[in-house]
């Protein structure tokens, strides 16, 4: 367009009479001023459409990362769930809690003194309430012979209800089972695991 412009003044430029070819110039200056114009808008519009949208941030505040990080993340996989804690050679987990059943240790139906004192307190709440009864079920490690194992959760047993008898509980009140290794709620087979193994069961209950 400013070349149109600038070859029609010069054609005219000959021509015309001092004053006209003045006014002719004065015209030529504002068609360039107004292309000038034209085309400083027209850099201004493409610049302000180039221009990025900012990014509002994610809730929380945070903005995501880049997407060679967020694909890393997902590759990843979810966070591993933490092991279970291991004891000896078997993960452990308690067969019971240990105020329900008295322990012993290594082929013995011996009660220590701890195991008499918590005998001592079951003995108090049967006591104090004759409604109640209670059942003792003798267990015992799940290896070795069967005859041995059951003889022994016998002798467990009966070491118990001797003690609750001599703390004053009639022996009608106690009932006693013997399951030797047969019937372990949890098999296991490290040493503490089979620790646990090596009880009486303390079964209170309301009697009919």
């Amino acid at each position: 367009m400013s070349c149109c412009c600038s070859f029609l003044v010069s054609r005219m430029d000959s021509r015309l009479h001092p004053w006209r070819r003045w006014s002719v110039n004065r015209r030529s200056n504002r068609c360039g001023v107004a292309v000038a114009c034209l085309g400083l808008a027209v850099l201004l519009g493409c610049a302000v459409q180039d221009k990025p949208e900012a990014v509002p941030p994610e809730e929380g505040g945070k903005v995501l990362g880049s997407v060679a990080a967020g694909s890393a993340v997902a590759s990843s996989g979810a966070a591993a769930a933490p092991k279970p804690a291991r004891i000896g050679e078997e993960e452990f987990v308690p067969v019971v809690s240990d105020d329900r059943a008295v322990f012993f240790t290594l082929g013995s139906a011996f009660l220590t003194r701890k195991e008499k004192h918590k005998l001592s307190v079951v003995a108090q709440s049967l006591a104090a309430d004759r409604s109640l009864q209670i059942l003792l079920v003798g267990h015992a490690n799940d290896n070795g012979s069967h005859a041995y194992h059951q003889t022994l959760s016998q002798n467990r047993v009966a070491a118990v209800a001797a003690f609750l008898r001599r703390q004053g509980i009639s022996k009608e009140r106690i009932q006693t089972r013997a399951l030797g290794g047969d019937e372990v709620p949890l098999p296991c087979r490290s040493s503490l695991c089979r620790q646990k193994s090596r009880r009486v069961d303390l079964v209170m209950s309301v009697a009919e």
